[in-house]
């Protein structure tokens, strides 16, 4: 979550590069998806163009 309050939007594979931290890209989105459904973030265009940002941060 503080990755996207610093750095703005970014995709899955940009998150995963910046986690530094062994995790999958399904596992990634199921976190996503969580964050998505709690309000935490919002989830900008669809398929690999996908970003997230932190729902507080504008565009």
């Amino acid at each position: 979550m503080e990755i996207l309050e610093e750095a703005g939007p970014l995709g899955a594979q940009d998150l995963l590069a910046r986690l530094g931290a062994p995790i999958t890209v399904r596992a990634l989105q199921k976190h996503l998806v969580k964050l998505r459904q709690d309000g935490r973030i919002v989830v900008v265009g669809r398929g690999k163009t996908t970003t997230y940002r932190f729902k507080g941060r504008r565009p």
